[in-house]
This record gives C-alpha cells, structure tokens and sequence, in this order.
C-alpha cells in the first residue's frame, strides 16, 4: 500500500474545518462555561466533603469542553492541523471527565445511602456497612485511574493518529473499539453501583418502610405508643424508639429516591445517549459531510451534555449531600477473669 501524501491529507483537513461553524462552537464554549460558576456558587452555599469531589470532577468537565471548543471556533479562521489535533485530543479527554462526573455522583449517593440505613439499623448492621464501604472504596480507586487511563488514551490516538503520514484507516481508528471499550465500560461500572446502592437502599430499610406503612394505614398507632412511652414500660419505650428511626429513615429515603430518578436515571441516559451516538448513528462517510455531522452533532452531543449540566445544577438535586453520616464502632467485649 502507497504511503500517504502528507501535503494532501494537510489540504483535506484544512477544507474540512474551513466548514465549521463558529456560532455554533461559540454557544458552546459559551454554555459549557456557564456552568462552572454556578456549580462554584451552589457549593458555596452548602459545602461539603462529597460536595467538593462533585465540584472538581464538574469544573474539569467544563473547562476542558470550553477548551476544546475555544479550539473548534479558531478553527476555520486558522486552519491548523495541530490545532485540528488539540481539539480532538481535548474532545476525546472530555467525554471521560463527563463519566467521572456521574460517577463521583453515584458513589456519593451509595455513602448516603449507607449512612441512612446504618443509622437505621444501629450496630447490628455494621458488618454490611463495613463491606459495602470497602467495596465502594475500591470502585471509586478503580474509577480514577480507568477515567485517568481513558481519557490519556483518548487524546493519544487523537494526537498520535490524526496525523499527516498516517493512512485514512488509521486515522480513523481512534472512533473505533479501544476507545468505546473504556467508555461502555466505565458506563456499565457506574450502573453497577447504583444498582448496588439500591439493594443497600431496600434491603437495609425494610423495617423502617413497612413501620412507616403500619403507621399511616393505622393513625392512632402513633398517639398510643406516645401515650404509653412515658410510663415504665420498656416496650412501649422501644417501639416508639424504632418509630422515631424509622420515620427519620424514612424521609431520609425519600431524599435518596428523588436524586435516584431525578438525578442518577436521567444523567446515565442522557451520557449513553450521548456515548452512543457516534459509533453507532453517524458513519465514517457521513462523518465527513459537515453539514450531516454538525447538524446531528451538536443537538445529540452537546445538547445531551448540556442537559446533563442542567439536572446537575437543579439545587435540590444534591439535597442528599445534606445527610448526615453516622459512623459507629463495634462494643468491645470485657476481657472475663
């Protein structure tokens, strides 16, 4: 096979980015940039542990999407081929930090959960709390270096392989398997620790949910424990002890369920969606066409993300952040003589 003319490849690129449009790579830098204050402010005025995670992994996202759609405006007027590799290396990098985002999320969502249904369940559900934790420590280790790996990898193939001496296959291979098997990966690794975190969820709560439900269907349930709980009865004590934990796990619940569908759900969606659409809608030659690939590509691809920043800044969205976390050891036992 003939080795490619490196003059030539240079002049299609350069005619190929001549057609981008710079208002549309301007609302984007425009949008994207939007959100970083915003997300500074909201954490701002209920900061956190988890909050401040959250606010890194979105500010990252952010700036590197403004970065390469700074590049992807300067485009047309420039014509630069190492400008034309800059912005695919910064495009491919970002779609990682967009993962790293939900799961930064989600992995805060599962250490709420825990913490809602241990102080639910007291001591007694210290040996599930200890597994679950460890199991979410070692998926948020794993997350971080696969997001870190992945999106090293993405803007490698974007710098090593869009180049003037390399052939059109290799050129295009970097929309191909290698990078797709870190994206769905790491997409797939994310829902399986929300689906983790609602097995947590229900299982660890069952009491506390069907007291609550004893409790509506029966109101006087309620004023009779209360009525008794001040004498010397010990079960009357406890039983309205447990209604008290229950009702307080209860709307804890509540909060976790509302960042489950509103939240978690709709940004998995919207970032397969968004994952989904280039190997699978758009082909190599419609790739080529730049009125099919940014007509198609800015609604499906930054619209996607877009939203995705939207659901993320709603305020009450991150309510569950507000939890707080209840950490407790195990009784020693006294040594017998």
């Amino acid at each position: 096979m003939s080795s490619p003319d490196p003059g030539n490849i240079v002049a299609q690129i350069q005619s190929y980015v001549a057609g981008f449009s710079l208002p549309a790579a301007a609302i984007a830098v425009a949008l994207y940039f939007s959100g970083i204050p915003v997300f500074v402010w909201r954490y701002y005025t209920a900061p956190s542990r988890w909050g401040l995670r959250i606010l890194l992994a979105e500010v990252i996202f952010c700036s590197v999407r403004c970065a390469a759609f700074v590049c992807r405006c300067l485009l047309p007027q420039f014509q630069s081929f190492q400008l034309y590799q800059s912005f695919y290396a910064l495009l491919m990098s970002g779609t990682a930090s967009l993962l790293a985002v939900l799961a930064e999320v989600t992995i805060a969502w599962c250490h709420k959960v825990d913490d809602s249904v241990l102080a639910f369940s007291g001591r007694d559900g210290l040996g599930w709390s200890r597994t679950f934790l460890a199991f979410l420590g070692w998926v948020h280790v794993l997350a971080i270096v696969t997001v870190v790996t992945w999106a090293g990898y993405g803007a490698a193939n974007a710098v090593l392989l869009i180049n003037p001496y390399s052939a059109p296959e290799a050129r295009a291979s970097w929309r191909r398997p290698g990078y797709y098997l870190f994206e769905f990966g790491v997409w797939i690794g994310v829902m399986v620790v929300i689906v983790s975190g609602v097995v947590r969820l229900y299982t660890g709560g069952k009491g506390a949910v069907s007291s609550h439900k004893s409790m509506e269907l029966d109101p006087h349930t309620r004023s009779s424990w209360v009525s008794h709980g001040s004498g010397d009865g010990t079960s009357s004590n406890g039983e309205l002890a447990f209604a008290a934990r229950s009702d307080a796990f209860f709307g804890k619940a509540k909060l976790l369920n509302k960042a489950l569908y509103g939240l978690l759900v709709p940004c998995a969606i919207l970032s397969l969606v968004r994952m989904a659409f280039a190997p699978f809608v758009v082909t190599e030659e419609q790739f080529g066409d730049i009125k099919v690939s940014e007509g198609l590509w800015y609604p499906v691809v930054v619209g996607s993300e877009i939203i995705f920043l939207i659901i993320l800044a709603l305020p009450h969205h991150l309510k569950f952040l507000e939890i707080e976390g209840l950490r407790l050891r195990p009784l020693q036992q006294r040594r017998t003589q």
